[in-house]
């Protein structure tokens, strides 16, 4: 009595029939026959019986003897044939899984928030695997997504992944993640029945504190503007809003930390009319430079009510002239709409 498939999933889908092939020497003079699949450490569970040759392939549609859809686990089928002059020879099957659903997957993210600016502290993110499922693992993938939903590194593998992967915040090109904002990151996991699962979590990232050369930099592309104006506490939905008070807040408690510090705001804006040099210009003089002064000059008011010195912080307006992705690139050129903050030793 062979199996023909290590497992099968009775859900609708490709795999959810399993058949078992019976091989009998002798097919005649038989007086009644009887398969029986256990599970186990439960008992029978569905019963095929007739009088006379055995068939030569039984399909289980995973159906209980009772109607009832059988529980996930472990089964095994045995042939029992009784011939005529009373032999009574039987057969058992090798084992076989039986899972309806799909894999049970857990994602755990520590540190959070995340903070790899190579200070000693929270650099490297721990992402804690886990999958439970009866069925082999036949593909697994951790992506994770940018803040606008594109991918920025992909993870995946065949068989079981490991249980714990460690990432340093870097895209496979090598760029870093993005201060202050959220990325998604997605475990999926697809057995060797073909049943799919996935779960996703939020990755806060904190505020980044990068050296460079001699000066501090902290880059910011997640505060959130009212359409061209500087207003980031009126004019947007309430969750940017609040997010906007939270990256400000944080940035009170680095800048407290750093009271030697200087404190330079720029900030930084996306040119439309990149492609006409002419236009570009005009846009960058008329709209794109006083608009991003102004929005520096809000962020520190905001930063001298939470308690920052007036005198400590100096405001600057760069429009379009210093884009860290071509405006070109449609799909990244929101890492050009920032704010940044430059700290220098007194």
């Amino acid at each position: 009595l062979t199996v023909g498939a290590e497992g099968f999933s009775p859900n609708g889908g490709t795999n959810s029939t399993i058949s078992l092939t019976a091989k009998v020497g002798l097919n005649e003079g038989i007086t009644n026959w009887r398969l029986e699949i256990s599970q186990e450490g439960q008992g029978i569970r569905r019963t095929f019986t007739g009088r006379g040759p055995v068939p030569t392939q039984f399909v289980w549609d995973g159906q209980t003897d009772q109607g009832t859809k059988a529980v996930d686990g472990r089964y095994t089928g045995r042939l029992s044939v009784v011939y005529d002059k009373g032999n009574k020879p039987s057969t058992q099957s090798s084992p076989f899984i039986l899972q309806s659903g799909p894999p049970q997957l857990s994602l755990e993210l520590t540190p959070q928030p995340f903070s790899p600016d190579n200070d000693g502290l929270n650099d490297e993110l721990l992402m804690n695997l886990g999958v439970k499922s009866l069925a082999a693992v036949g593909d697994w993938s951790l992506d994770i997504l940018d803040p606008v939903g594109h991918r920025f590194i992909l993870f995946s593998g065949t068989g079981a992944p490991a249980n714990q992967l460690k990432w340093d915040g870097r895209s496979g090109t090598g760029e870093l993640v993005q201060s202050a904002s959220d990325y998604t990151v997605i475990f999926s996991v697809t057995d060797a029945l073909g049943n799919k699962s996935t779960v996703q979590k939020t990755l806060a990232i904190d505020v980044l504190v990068i050296k460079d050369g001699d000066r501090l930099k902290i880059s910011i592309p997640s505060i959130t503007f009212a359409p061209n104006k500087p207003d980031f506490l009126q004019g947007i939905e309430q969750e940017r809003i609040d997010k906007n008070v939270a990256v400000l807040k944080r940035l009170a408690e680095i800048f407290t930390k750093y009271q030697r510090y200087r404190i330079g705001i720029e900030g930084h804006a996306v040119m439309i009319n990149w492609a006409d040099a002419a236009k570009g210009q005009k846009e960058q003089e008329t709209e794109l430079v006083p608009l991003s002064k102004a929005r520096s000059d809000a962020v520190k008011s905001y930063l001298v009510k939470l308690g920052i010195a007036d005198a400590r912080i100096s405001t600057d307006g760069i429009g379009g002239a210093r884009p860290i992705v071509p405006f070109s690139d449609a799909d990244n050129r929101w890492k050009d709409r920032r704010v940044e903050f430059w700290l220098d030793r007194q």
